[in-house]
């Protein structure tokens, strides 16, 4: 069976393992959930990928070739990043249609790593793409934050967990209700769970079992 044929009847058997009003979660691949959803419908996608070094080329690669077409004409794609990458995934996502926006730090004010270079880290970059220049403009946007809660340093539920105002930051300005947001690498769910605590719907991916067990378990305490 050709191999085109083979990813059409697989995204076709592509349903969501957990459903509700607000939240839809799949478990599989990003690339091929992105591909089963409806064009021009996402509002916000907002995302932490894995960005360990032999992850970066596929899980921005995936970001770069799906999202302009989920997208609505005034979304925005906003995607954690490490450092040392920043230079290869702004390469992967130069290659796509999206508009290139703007720099957002995500400042840390209790634990500072310190790199090798003699680097100590105060903040993490998000890089915040748009589909067209018609992005939405609720307020201005400052182009840094800073975390609140110590989900994101104390990590008790997932090793890559964020804090929830990472999240927040970004749906409050960037999505009006009745929006949906997609997290194509969601881990612990934090954007789902931002997501839901406002009444924004939300679309979660992950390969991982264990992260649909956490969100799903996240998004019933609430």
């Amino acid at each position: 069976m050709p191999e085109i044929i083979l990813q059409e009847l697989a995204a076709s058997m592509i349903s969501p393992v957990y459903q509700d009003d607000l939240t839809t979660l799949y478990l599989g691949n990003s690339k091929d959930v992105m591909r089963k959803l409806q064009p021009n419908s996402i509002s916000l996608i907002n995302t932490d990928p894995p960005y360990l070094k032999g992850d970066v080329k596929d899980a921005y690669s995936i970001l770069a070739n799906e999202s302009y077409r989920v997208m609505a004409d005034n979304a925005s794609l906003t995607t954690l990043v490490g450092h040392f990458a920043i230079d290869e995934v702004i390469l992967i996502m130069s290659r796509s249609k999206l508009k290139w926006n703007w720099l957002i730090a995500m400042n840390q004010p209790i634990v500072h790593a310190k790199m090798p270079l003699g680097i100590e880290v105060t903040f993490k970059p998000i890089l915040w793409y748009a589909k067209s220049n018609t992005f939405l403009k609720n307020t201005f946007m400052k182009d840094s934050f800073t975390v609140e809660e110590m989900d994101g340093i104390l990590k008790p539920l997932y090793p890559w967990q964020q804090s929830i105002s990472w999240a927040n930051f970004f749906i409050s300005h960037l999505v009006n209700r009745g929006g949906i947001v997609l997290d194509p690498f969601m881990g612990s769910g934090t954007t789902i769970v931002a997501a839901r605590k406002r009444g924004i719907r939300s679309i979660g991916i992950d390969i991982d079992p264990k992260c649909i067990d956490i969100t799903i378990k996240r998004i019933r305490s609430i």
